[in-house]
């Protein structure tokens, strides 16, 4: 199932300008149960077939990755120079880095024995000695542990319903009209388009949202279910494929050394 922030970039991506006939009409974005049938033109969007598998049935536990290396971003509080990490039996430290006196700051990495900047003490904890990173700043650490970081998975889709929603545009003041058959034609075509062709859709900081849309159903004319004989309807499907997973850790398998020398029959 996408979640409620791929689904948020969706809507937020979908273009609401659209110039006909000279005119700019803004379109309104909502879902269907949001719709209140009096805005004009509008798009609703409502997910039909939730987490479908792509293709033949998969094993749904596909292995997609594994790893015994995590990267943590942790609020330093001046009252605690001890943390724990995320992922248990954290056994190395490769980088931490934060804010010391406003600049950025890369610390100096010990151990038990000298511990110098920062260090993993003998509970596997974090602590940081002389140097400090700025009060209810972000520190990030990267570091590897015993344990594994399993990241189970498979590619799926949702399937998306998307109307497009007009009525006649009439403007008393300059006498301009628009029929709301060539609006609704026009609004449904582009947007069909803009699913087809567009193959990232980034969220505010710049981030790709990892989503691929695909639609499956040409546009389909809905004017005859309307109730009122100047309101318009197109409608058609999209498939949402992304990538939906689950996170395991598995615990180290303890090692025992011995030599054959120290066993006897």
């Amino acid at each position: 199932m996408l979640t409620e922030y791929q689904r948020k970039m969706i809507v937020r991506n979908i273009p609401e300008k659209f110039k006909i006939d000279g005119i700019e009409f803004h379109i309104h974005k909502r879902y269907s149960n949001q719709f209140a049938f009096d805005v004009f033109p509008t798009i609703t969007l409502t997910y039909t077939d939730m987490s479908a598998f792509r293709g033949h049935w998969p094993i749904i536990n596909n292995l997609m990755r594994s790893t015994n290396r995590s990267i943590d971003e942790v609020v330093f509080d001046s009252n605690s120079w001890v943390y724990d990490l995320a992922v248990d039996q954290p056994n190395g430290l490769q980088s931490v880095t934060g804010i010391v006196s406003g600049n950025a700051y890369t610390f100096e990495i010990g151990t038990i024995d000298d511990p110098k900047e920062v260090f993993l003490n003998g509970s596997r904890q974090l602590e940081f000695t002389t140097t400090l990173p700025d009060d209810r700043t972000v520190f990030v650490v990267d570091y590897t542990h015993r344990s594994v970081r399993v990241v189970l998975g498979n590619e799926v889709n949702d399937s998306l319903q998307v109307d497009v929603w007009a009525e006649d545009y009439k403007n008393e003041n300059t006498k301009e009209f628009v029929n709301g058959i060539k609006i609704v034609d026009f609004i449904a075509s582009e947007i069909l388009k803009w699913f087809r062709y567009t193959l990232d859709i980034y969220d505010s900081s710049g981030r790709t949202v990892n989503v691929v849309m695909k639609p499956t159903t040409a546009i389909r004319n809905l004017d005859g279910l309307m109730e009122a004989s100047v309101r318009r309807r197109r409608q058609f499907e999209i498939d949402v494929a992304h990538i939906e997973s689950i996170t395991r850790i598995d615990p180290s398998i303890e090692v025992v050394e011995w030599s054959f020398q120290d066993v006897f029959p």
